[in-house]
């Protein structure tokens, strides 16, 4: 083992301990890199990257100072990527997942830094996960495409598994939030009998499932991570403690996130045959007795800006007609604000009339604010009226495969723009999966909006269209948010949801088809 590296990574609080794992290491006649610097220079970095490159062994040191650090936790994938990390704790900070996974050494004495130093030993002996000689992996290119992964698929049918998992391992180094393709290396490391790390890239599955609020499917991952390692019992802690979370989320109502807020300015009251206007307003919560003032004490509306703008709001007020249902939503001062014109028919009957307004951004809806406007003697003027807000945390993408790229550029922009939902993309997936029918129900079944991506091809899918008729059955019609992806020439829409965009499918398209706009949740300057 003579010129083999080691790499310690560890904090400078930390530097009494890096120095008693250092001393033990040199005592076996290995080098080691572990020097490290406040606030290192460009060459110092470089230095220290290059060693990485070279390590034969990574050692982490963990502690509540090390896991705030994103070097460490950077060197630290570096390591487990190439099956060539050993780690320790020092105190009883949480290790961030996967890595607690790997089950650290706890260093409490000289005998926990023996232990360590074996595993060193073991690491070095074993040389990693490095099967495949750099000669027979495949060039890959850095810009990654999906050609890239049906090339890796060729290698994997011609039997040539350990080339697919280099080509896969890449583009999860690269694309890390690809969890398709980190599911899928997990299968290819299963079909190469390397149960433990088929079992490492299941498990990040399940925690990005866990971090979704997917608690179902994560629980499912794991028990199948389980039975590949049975012997790592931090895999069986996880289950448990996520079969708790699942259980716990059961039991607790749903609360509205918080962030942006939604008010609506209207008259209480209407007359039968007057108009109106109605105003929806984006705020903080603190800024509501701003809006108010603006409500009570109208400025001209200069400065008003709706460029670029990522939030359209779509109003819909029962037996009352809306000039423009859709508006986008305009910015000052750090306001948002749609405003709506409604007309009523001298015949309108007295009484309330049940409103909604529909907030969208790149074409998906993210909230709901429903409201009363009452039909009374006289019109009054506008005032904030009660609303209540339904603010969507979860959502489930339906759509066709081939519909792939369409659909993640579009959920990509949302995302940006509404950090806080979470959407399920991996449906195609989860369709092919034996099990797959019972979990996707259990899923519909735990989200706030059923996203609907209507196209040529999921007309044609009963996949789809089994999907949505279970998620209308559940919820009703507004529990389905259609995005028409074709015209309703090349994908009409089934009878039970031509009501949704008000019946009019070729709007519903139009909206669609727009560019999507830059995220942006805030005023033009």
């Amino acid at each position: 083992m003579t010129g083999q590296q080691i790499f310690l990574s560890y904090s400078l609080e930390d530097g009494r301990t890096a120095r008693q794992v250092v001393q033990a290491i040199e005592q076996k006649g290995w080098p080691i890199s572990w020097e490290r610097l406040a606030e290192p220079d460009v060459i110092t970095t470089l230095a220290m990257r290059e060693a990485l490159s070279l390590a034969d062994c990574v050692v982490v040191l963990w502690s509540r100072d090390s896991i705030r650090s994103a070097e460490i936790l950077d060197e630290a994938r570096y390591g487990r990527a190439s099956g060539i990390l050993v780690q320790a704790a020092i105190d009883d900070a949480p290790i961030p997942m996967p890595f607690l996974l790997d089950e650290p050494t706890m260093l409490t004495d000289e005998w926990s830094v023996a232990s360590l130093v074996r595993n060193v030993d073991r690491v070095l002996r074993e040389g990693g996960a490095r099967p495949v000689d750099e000669k027979d992996v495949p060039t890959i290119p850095e810009e990654l495409t999906r050609e890239t992964l049906s090339r890796a698929e060729t290698h994997a049918d011609e039997g040539e598994l350990e080339q697919a998992i280099a080509i896969y391992e890449r583009w999860a180094e690269l694309k890390p939030d690809d969890m398709a393709a980190v599911r899928r290396l997990g299968d290819l490391y299963l079909s190469a009998d390397r149960n433990h790390a088929a079992a490492a890239r299941y498990a990040e599955v399940a925690e990005h499932y866990a971090r979704s609020g997917f608690a179902s499917l994560s629980v499912e991952t794991y028990q199948r991570i389980v039975e590949l390692a049975p012997e790592k019992s931090a895999y069986g802690a996880r289950l448990e403690e996520l079969q708790r979370l699942r259980q716990s989320e059961r039991d607790r109502p749903s609360s509205v996130m918080s962030g942006v807020m939604f008010s609506v300015a209207a008259p209480l009251y209407v007359a039968a045959g007057d108009a109106f206007s109605l105003d929806l307003w984006a705020h903080a919560e603190k800024d509501l007795a701003k809006v108010a003032d603006r409500v009570a004490s109208p400025a001209p509306e200069t400065g008003l800006s709706s460029s670029g703008s990522a939030v359209e709001a779509r109003l819909h007020i029962d037996g009352l007609d809306v000039v423009r249902p859709e508006q986008a939503m305009s910015w000052l001062d750090g306001l948002g604000r749609s405003r709506f014109d409604v007309t009523t028919k001298p015949d309108t009957a007295s009484g309330g009339r049940a409103g909604v307004v529909s907030i969208h951004s790149s074409g998906l809806q993210l909230a709901r604010v429903r409201f009363l406007v009452q039909i009374g003697a006289v019109t009054q003027g506008l005032e904030i009226i009660p609303s209540r807000q339904e603010r969507h945390r979860r959502a489930y993408a339906c759509f066709a495969p081939e519909d792939r790229v369409r659909v993640r550029e579009r959920i990509e922009a949302f995302e940006k723009m509404s950090p806080g939902v979470d959407v399920f993309l991996e449906a195609p997936e989860l369709r092919a999966e034996a099990d797959g029918l019972s979990q996707f129900l259990e899923m519909i079944s735990s989200v706030d909006m059923f996203y609907l991506f209507w196209s040529r091809e999921s007309v044609a899918s009963s996949d789809i269209e089994r999907e949505w008729r279970y998620a209308l059955r559940l919820r009703g019609i507004d529990f389905i948010d259609a995005i028409a992806l074709d015209p309703p020439e090349v994908a009409p829409p089934p009878p039970e949801l031509a009501t949704l965009h008000d019946g009019n499918w070729r709007a519903g398209h139009e909206i669609a088809a727009r560019p999507l706009a830059p995220p942006r949740i805030e005023p033009a300057p």
